[in-house]
């Protein structure tokens, strides 16, 4: 589940808009991320899809809108991670 939360203020504190995630990873797959995590290698993007938003303009679906007032929470339906295999070295030095 996503969750959208709007500013809140208190008399002695303020606190921004914030989104939480909640998502459960099976075992399996958590027992891998956690040996790649041991090893070094930690994942390099964290990608999470979700329902009830709809795409808008752009034709790469980088453009996503919703209504997060009138529906506050929405279901995550996958998550990816992506997990580099190696770490590339110094890109910046010179090729001899």
């Amino acid at each position: 589940m996503m969750s959208y939360f709007e500013s809140m203020k208190t008399d002695f504190q303020s606190f921004p808009p914030k989104y939480i995630v909640d998502v459960r990873v099976p075992k399996d797959q958590f027992d891998e991320l956690l040996a790649a995590a041991r090893a070094g290698h930690i994942p390099s993007n964290i990608s999470i899809y979700v329902d009830e938003m709809e795409t808008g303009w752009a034709p790469d679906g980088s453009v996503i809108k919703w209504d997060n007032r009138k529906s506050p929470k929405v279901k995550v339906t996958a998550v990816d991670f992506t997990i580099p295999l190696f770490h590339p070295s110094n890109t910046n030095a010179a090729v001899p």
